[in-house]
Formats: C-alpha cells, sequence, structure tokens
C-alpha cells in the first residue's frame, strides 16, 4: 500500500516538473524601424516592420534605401515566460550601393513591449557589436537601450507606428563599437533598475555611422545590438489554483483507495 501511494506522490511531482519545464508561448509584436539620414540628420528613407516571433523567436526585417540596402532580424524571449532573461537582440547585414556618399547614416529603433518576466531588481545590459567589408576607412555602431511600461502607445514623435511610453529606466550610456576595432571604445553598458510592471518593453537604438569610407563603393557591412535585463531578485509567482488542488487531490486518491480497501476486509 505504501508502494502504491509512493507512486501517486511521484506522479504528483512529475506534473509539476512538467508544467515549470515546458516554455509557455505567448504572441507578441516586435517593431523596428529602419530610416537612412542625410548629413543634417533629415531623414530621407524610412521602413517599418512588426510581427509576431516565429518559433526561434525572431523577427526578420530588410531595408532598402538610396545609399543602403540591408536584412536583418531580431531575437527576442518575450513569448517565452518560462525564460529568466528578458532580452532583445538586433543583427543586421547590409551593401553600400553606387550612391553611397559616405556620410549617410542609418539609425534602427527595435522594440518589444510584451515581457512578462518578474522583476523586482536587476542589470539593464547595453551592447554594440561591427563588422565591417569596406576597403578603407570604419564602420561604427552606437547604442542606448531603456525600459517603458508596455504595452505603450503609438508615439507621435516618430515615424509610422513605432511604439512609445513612459520611460521607467535609462536610457543607458551609449555603447559604441568599430570595425576595425578602436580600443578607446565602450562596447558595453549597464544600469541598475528596480521593480518593473508586467508587461514592460525594450526598446534599443542603434546608429551606424562611416569613417572616411571611400564614396560609390559597393561593400558589405553589418552590425548587431543587444539589450538584456537580468533579475538579481524575482517576484515569487503563486502556483495556479487548480493545479495546487490537482496536486493535494493525487496522494489523497491513493489514501482513499487504500481505506476503502481495507474497510472491505
Amino acid at each position: 500500500m505504501f508502494l502504491r501511494q509512493l507512486r501517486w506522490l511521484v506522479a504528483g511531482l512529475a506534473v509539476v516538473a512538467a508544467v515549470c519545464a515546458f516554455p509557455t508561448q505567448s504572441k507578441a509584436d516586435v517593431q523596428i524601424l529602419v530610416e537612412e539620414l542625410n548629413t543634417g540628420g533629415t531623414v530621407v528613407a524610412s521602413q517599418f516592420t512588426s510581427g509576431a516571433p516565429n518559433l526561434f523567436g525572431n523577427v526578420d526585417y530588410t531595408f532598402q534605401g538610396s545609399h543602403f540596402a540591408l536584412s536583418g532580424s531580431v531575437a527576442t524571449t518575450s513569448g517565452v515566460a518560462s525564460s529568466p532573461i528578458a532580452s532583445l537582440t538586433p543583427s543586421f547585414s547590409g551593401i553600400t550601393t553606387s550612391a553611397f556618399n559616405g556620410t549617410n547614416t542609418l539609425r534602427i529603433t527595435v522594440t518589444d513591449n510584451a515581457y512578462t518576466q518578474n522583476v523586482l531588481s536587476g542589470t539593464l545590459t547595453n551592447s554594440a557589436g561591427a563588422s565591417n567589408g569596406l576597403t578603407a576607412g570604419s564602420v561604427q555602431v552606437d547604442t542606448l537601450s531603456r525600459i517603458y511600461a508596455g504595452p505603450g502607445s503609438p508615439s507621435t514623435n516618430q515615424t509610422l507606428l513605432l511604439a512609445d511610453g513612459p520611460t521607467l529606466f535609462g536610457p543607458t550610456d551609449m555603447a559604441s563599437t568599430s570595425a576595425p576595432s578602436n580600443p578607446t571604445l565602450d562596447n558595453q553598458t549597464e544600469l541598475a533598475i528596480g521593480s518593473l510592471p508586467s508587461p514592460f518593453a525594450i526598446q534599443q537604438v542603434l546608429i551606424v555611422t562611416f569613417n572616411d569610407a571611400p564614396t560609390g563603393q559597393q561593400a558589405t557591412f553589418g552590425g548587431s545590438g543587444g539589450a538584456s535585463v537580468l533579475p538579481l531578485t524575482t517576484a515569487v509567482v503563486p502556483a495556479p489554483g487548480g493545479l495546487v488542488l490537482a496536486l493535494i487531490a493525487l496522494p489523497l486518491i491513493g489514501l482513499r483507495r487504500t481505506l476503502r480497501k481495507r474497510a472491505v476486509v
């Protein structure tokens, strides 16, 4: 009888393990705005992409401007509730066109407003990466990140329907890197943060500039960013009521069967 009750208890623990281990998926829109700016800072071309992450947690995007063409991807953990780290990781690869003048720049703004990680305090990490296929000069990528209350609403001072909201933490200090490498640049910055609501949003802005690059040259370049929230303390999430009742009932069912058999005897 004891072994049978033990089996019921083990089965209950297996249910708990299965519920905790299975990655719960939720739909969340990632928004990507790519803008090309001239030397005066005026936007001369832009393209907006919005969509839910695929099965791998990615949203792909493309851009065709006058001086640049690029494709990229954004990886997010907002759709996986079991992930303790909230991260947003954009990357891109591009090519300059024959109209490239060496002075136009790119600005990429990436937003995900559906993070539900439980955070009481932690660190917001902001990073940048770059690659360069130009025969001369360098490519520099600067990034900054912030956290705001999600889901937010379309901003009135941004192009198209880029989500926005009241800033909770940030922006971070600028992270910068270049290719070829410049040892004077710091490619990662950090910011201490406090308690976050659910949901909350992470937004990162990437600025791509070209230094002493030859004009009229078609060449490849690339870069990446990264904004992540590493919780130092997390809020305790109670188990669903139905699950608690089910786990309590499992050993009681076994005990009831045991007492019934004893009564018959």
